[in-house]
């Protein structure tokens, strides 16, 4: 498609979500606006596909940091964005048979965490306490990682570690 780069104020390269917002605000601004994009579909990671008969992201798992502004000034609920918060964000089997959930709820994923040191048993709700000399308390690591995971949540994760253990 051959077109005159005089009859456009900006030209976008890369069809891909930020390349599209860019597009979008630009072309509100007033401008005449060219996205120009290699593949036969716009959206880049974003783009949406359909599996089964439900339309799912082609490769993203989340929308990352979509500023609710964007979803404002563009109107993109009208253009039918639909957004799904799953109560399980991530889940992650071993070979072994172990799995890590992470759930959106910051308490059930602490509650889930095997959290494993020499004499600790499992028990309904957590670790039975070991009464050996230098071995934290269940409690206290439960605590810590809450406050590790609250960072991750709020984007500002911070870990430590002091003898082999978070703190």
């Amino acid at each position: 498609m051959a077109t005159d780069p005089r009859t456009h104020d900006a030209v976008v390269v890369g069809g891909g979500h930020n390349g599209l917002v860019t597009a979008a605000y630009l072309a509100r601004a007033g401008r005449r606006v060219l996205v120009l994009e290699a593949r036969h579909r716009v959206g880049g990671a974003a783009e949406t596909a359909e599996l089964g008969g439900v339309r799912v992201p082609r490769l993203a798992d989340t929308v990352g940091r979509l500023r609710p502004s964007v979803v404002r000034d563009l109107d993109l609920k009208s253009h039918g964005l639909r957004l799904v918060a799953p109560d399980i964000r991530v889940f992650a089997p071993q070979p072994d048979g172990r799995a890590i959930t992470l759930w959106s709820d910051q308490a059930r994923t602490v509650d889930g965490l095997p959290i494993r040191r020499p004499g600790a048993q499992l028990v309904p709700g957590g670790l039975a306490p070991v009464e050996e000399p230098g071995v934290r308390d269940p409690e206290e690591i439960r605590n810590n990682l809450t406050r590790h995971l609250s960072g991750v949540r709020s984007g500002r994760a911070e870990a430590q570690y002091n003898d082999g253990g978070l703190v």
